[in-house]
């Protein structure tokens, strides 16, 4: 995906001011958290994944399974969300 960024009236990027904007923004790779999520629900295919970004308290990891979305974990890695899901699973 390749987005612009924003500008004010004359063409300079909104908050820097003396400096000029490129068009466009090249996509990167994906990051490492999106790996991890793709990586446990490859593992854990009856789980959905996702990460909360929170400003304050470090991201939450998610799992919900995909037949029950009131069976919620939550961890603070993607390292102890995959022994949740161990656990879990093994019940």
């Amino acid at each position: 995906m390749i987005r612009a960024l924003p500008q004010a009236g004359d063409g300079q990027p909104l908050g820097v001011p003396g400096t000029t904007a490129p068009d466009t923004i090249p996509v990167t790779a994906a990051e490492p958290t999106e790996e991890a999520v793709a990586q446990l629900e490859r593992d854990w295919p009856d789980w959905q994944v996702w990460v909360v970004r929170r400003v304050i308290g470090g991201p939450v990891w998610c799992a919900r399974r995909r037949d029950d979305h009131k069976r919620v974990l939550n961890a603070d890695t993607a390292e102890h969300l995959a022994e949740y899901l161990e656990a879990e699973c093994s019940r």
